[in-house]
């Protein structure tokens, strides 16, 4: 599922719906609520209650390792974004801790021996479609690339990507780079106390505000750490 809306295309891509589904019956729910309790959006109860039977599964004891070790879990969604569907067989360099491949054949065979795509995905066709339908409408006639551009001043040869993600992580917008994409993955709008996550439409300067932070913190570091190593061997 993507639409092309204004310079930023809206996806839905099945590769960032696994590892939410993976990160869902992982530890990182309770890892989230501990920084700030808060109500995930409806539809992640139901992601969480799908896979609540795989809790220990492979690739989410992996996962759970992971997270004990710090690796940030923006690496986990680029090395699934930079594995073909739906082999999950990497055709770009994986992050430096799943370099070594064993996160996304877990992955793979989580996607295989829980049916996912047939059996819960199929179902829920139309959430994603409205939560894609609604981020498409805040982009429309934002110049996001130019205004980037402007600010890290140097030109970025990637195509950026704005996927909807309506579980997990719920407390922030991620980042994850291939070679031609920039994906910048935005959760609803946390609202307060109880209630469930605010609709994208809800507050469109809210998430743009969210999505610029984060993309803009992404090429900076980049540009932060190219200006270090160039310090090291100049």
């Amino acid at each position: 599922m993507s639409e092309l809306c204004s310079e930023v295309q809206v996806v839905v891509k099945d590769r960032m719906r696994l590892v939410t589904a993976v990160l869902a019956a992982s530890q990182w729910p309770q890892m989230e609520q501990k920084i700030r309790t808060h109500a995930v959006h409806p539809h992640a109860k139901e992601i969480q209650r799908f896979v609540q039977p795989y809790q220990t599964h492979p690739a989410v004891v992996l996962t759970n390792q992971l997270l004990a070790q710090r690796v940030p879990v923006e690496d986990l969604f680029t090395a699934a974004l930079r594995s073909s569907w739906p082999d999950l067989r990497p055709f770009e360099r994986l992050p430096g801790p799943l370099m070594d491949g064993r996160w996304v054949t877990q992955l793979e065979a989580f996607l295989r021996d829980t049916g996912i795509s047939e059996r819960f995905w199929s179902r829920h066709h139309a959430v994603w479609e409205e939560a894609k339908n609604q981020l498409c409408a805040i982009f429309a006639g934002v110049e996001l690339p130019e205004l980037l551009m402007k600010v890290v001043q140097k030109p970025f040869p990637q195509q950026i990507l704005a996927m909807p993600n309506l579980g997990f992580p719920a407390l922030s917008t991620l980042v994850a780079e291939t070679g031609q994409n920039l994906y910048v993955i935005v959760p609803p709008l946390l609202a307060v106390g109880e209630s469930p996550p605010w609709p994208y439409h809800e507050d469109p300067p809210a998430v743009l505000v969210n999505v610029w932070h984060a993309l803009l913190t992404h090429l900076m570091g980049e540009q932060w750490a190219a200006q270090e190593k160039a310090k090291l061997h100049g």
